[in-house]
């Protein structure tokens, strides 16, 4: 059980923190980040991520390099972009919907789904060992 949210509810991470449960409040600024790691999020999911960019965890990680980011809302499902996310320091990856596509869902075409989450899992592999 855990919680993902595309917003920082302070509330929301306090709660789950209190019951043990994993909560991945979505931010976009410094002052977000910075209030959801005081707040006790381990791991903050960077969205939308297709708007701050690639260079913003670069940024970012300067002043907060202890920040554990998962960028959410722009990462696509491509060698040079999964590339690109985790050595711009990405802990995480939040593909979502470009991943587990409703195409592949409504024709059963699960084994597809299966090969591009192991592609996407040797990506994320890859670029961590460069």
């Amino acid at each position: 059980n855990f919680i993902v949210s595309p917003i920082l509810n302070l509330e929301i991470l306090r709660v789950c923190n209190r019951r043990g449960v994993p909560c991945i409040p979505g931010c976009m600024t410094p002052t977000e980040i910075s209030l959801a790691k005081e707040g006790g999020a381990e791991l903050i999911k960077l969205f939308p991520a297709k708007v701050v960019g690639v260079d913003f965890i670069k940024t970012i990680r300067g002043p907060l390099p202890h920040v554990m980011l998962m960028p959410s809302g722009g990462v696509d499902v491509t060698k040079e972009n999964i590339h690109e996310w985790i050595r711009a320091g990405a802990s995480a990856l939040n593909i979502g919907t470009k991943l587990i596509r409703k195409d592949l869902i409504r024709e059963k075409r699960f084994d597809e789904i299966k090969k591009l989450v192991e592609q996407c899992i040797l990506w994320i592999k890859d670029a961590r060992t460069r």
